[in-house]
């Protein structure tokens, strides 16, 4: 014994060393390839969390400078205004309404004091020449700098606690030419809610940067790198020469020197940046737990096919011999199974072919039961082609039906198969919807429900029902979302008890006792998966049954 486990594991060592070669290349070429996904779905997360971010942060710019243009435009045409004009505050109080992030606009006169503000009489008369915003402005000719807005650095207010950032545009009267700076005084504070609205990740930031290289706005917070230079991010400066659409996307540092991946993109005329810094370290986290998960098991996996391969060798034989002895089992199972479904189906043909002699001997026209029984006999035709078919290995006929011409045509077999004391009535409403499913199953499947509802009671009606529905994720059954058409056999016979109700589509499970098979519902169960679909049932005794099939939609 011992030396014929030594000459398999003389076999099994060498392909089991290829083996783990393999697995430990294949390892690491999956980790590495789940890296790069790693960063470039980052990559991608960062260009969207970016545009969305600046197409925010470009609408707030928008709006203040739309509402400096109207005000500015008051000031340009209209008549020389008094220091604190109530007219005019009430029409800067309007302007800034709706515009949360405009915290107040003032208007500074020629020699640099404010004479106008939302916020009086706290910020009047407060000398500002010295701001940048004015000197700018100053400084610029009319056909300029000062045409559009400037949009300085956060500063401290002189009127009010707190910071905020300028946008300023210049007045220019045709009487007087330059006639003062109108203001306003964004909250920089705006930014950050509407930045934490992104939901992004620890290490990760969204910063605002003017094209001459300070930063303007930060989440999350951080008052010490207001106003830094951005050159440790390596993003192109050249103040305003920066194209209207520039946008880039790379790896990098952050402000803090972290590894981070920074998508960057201007707001159009603005110049004005916006900025999104992802952390690598936060991207990779997932990405660094798989590759341990997956190099432990790739590990282990090797040690295992080293340490078993002798014993995997000894075990091949004894479950090969077990593996034939259980086909061959399953084999005869299957036979049995078969021949208990045919007999089971040529049941039913018979119980329509003996219905329509029957009534054919109590004097019935001929016209009226030969159609029922030659539609049975058709269907004897069919179940024994399917039969051959099966036997030749070939695959049922799935292919799309129209629900409702398969249950018209079927109709005279389903009275004769209800028999003279059930009425049988149909409710059409698939409005045309087309199925996959093989009509000779189908067949099978509404006689076996029709039989079932008609043996469940002496008396009694069964109805017929199809209509299109539509399932989602809370619909009470294995299917996929979609869109499915929906066929129910409804009967107020007897009902089946609640303790039975779980087993009815076991195969030779019945609560007919030595009347029934147990295949019918099994039948129609095996019937509905392979055409993927599915099979509900609904029962109360003394009420009746429901059972529902659910057909997917072509």
């Amino acid at each position: 014994m011992f030396l014929q486990l030594r000459d398999l594991s003389q076999h099994l060592v060498p392909v089991v060393g290829v083996l783990a070669f393999i697995v430990a290349v294949t390892s690491v070429i999956l980790i590495w390839q789940a890296r790069r996904q790693a960063v470039y779905e980052g990559k991608i997360k960062a260009e969207l969390v970016s545009r969305v971010a600046s197409e925010q942060t470009l609408r707030a710019f928008q709006t203040t400078e739309l509402a400096l243009q109207r005000l500015g435009y008051l000031l340009e045409h209209g008549p020389p205004l008094p220091e604190n004009d109530e007219g005019f505050a009430r029409e800067m109080q309007a302007a800034i309404r709706d515009l949360p992030h405009i915290r107040a606009i003032h208007v500074v006169a020629p020699d640099g004091f404010i004479i106008h503000a939302t916020t009086f009489p706290h910020s009047t008369r407060i000398r500002v020449s010295d701001r940048d915003y004015f000197v700018a402005q100053l400084k610029s000719t009319p056909e300029g700098r000062g045409t559009g807005v400037y949009i300085g650095q956060p500063i401290r207010s002189r009127g009010w606690e707190g910071w905020f950032i300028p946008v300023s545009r210049r007045i220019n009267r045709r009487d007087t030419g330059f006639s003062g700076v109108i203001v306003a005084a964004i909250e920089p504070k705006y930014f950050e809610d509407l930045f934490r609205d992104l939901n992004l990740e620890s290490g990760d930031a969204l910063a605002l940067f003017n094209t001459d290289g300070n930063l303007i706005a930060r989440f999350p917070k951080s008052p010490g790198l207001i106003g830094r230079s951005w050159s440790q991010l390596r993003l192109p400066s050249g103040g305003n020469q920066l194209s209207p659409t520039h946008a880039g996307l790379r790896l990098g540092q952050s402000l803090e020197n972290k590894p981070v991946v920074i998508s960057y993109r201007r707001l159009a005329t603005y110049p004005v940046i916006a900025a999104v810094l992802l952390g690598q370290r936060e991207l990779l986290a997932h990405w660094r737990q798989v590759a341990l998960e997956w190099g432990v098991s790739s590990v282990a996996l090797i040690v295992l096919m080293l340490a078993f391969a002798v014993v995997l060798q000894r075990r091949r034989q004894e479950r090969q011999t077990a593996e034939a002895r259980a086909l061959a089992i399953q084999r005869f199972e299957t036979v049995g199974h078969t021949t208990s479904g045919i007999a089971h189906d040529f049941n039913n043909v018979l119980a329509v072919v003996a219905a329509s002699l029957r009534l054919l001997r109590n004097g019935k026209p001929p016209d009226q039961v030969l159609p029922a029984a030659e539609q049975a006999l058709e269907r004897g035709q069919r179940l024994t082609s399917q039969l051959l078919g099966f036997a030749r290995r070939h695959s049922l006929e799935i292919k799309p039906h129209d629900i409702d011409q398969l249950v018209v045509a079927l109709q005279p077999m389903l009275k004769q198969a209800a028999g003279p004391k059930c009425t049988v009535s149909y409710r059409l409403n698939s409005s045309g919807t087309r199925c996959h499913a093989d009509q000779a199953q189908f067949d099978a499947a509404m006689l076996n429900l029709v039989v079932n509802a008609a043996q469940a009671m002496d008396r009694g009606s069964i109805e017929i029902i199809t209509e299109p529905v539509m399932l989602d994720r809370r619909s009470k059954t294995a299917l996929k979302p979609g869109r499915y058409v929906s066929v129910k056999v409804k009967d107020d016979g007897c009902g089946i008890p609640a303790d039975a109700l779980g087993r009815v589509f076991e195969a030779f499970y019945t609560t007919k006792k030595e009347s029934g098979t147990g295949l019918g519902l099994a039948q129609v169960y095996t019937f509905m998966h392979y055409v993927h679909g599915d099979v509900r049932i609904e029962s109360q005794v003394g009420v009746g049954t429901t059972v529902e099939l659910l057909f997917p939609c072509a």
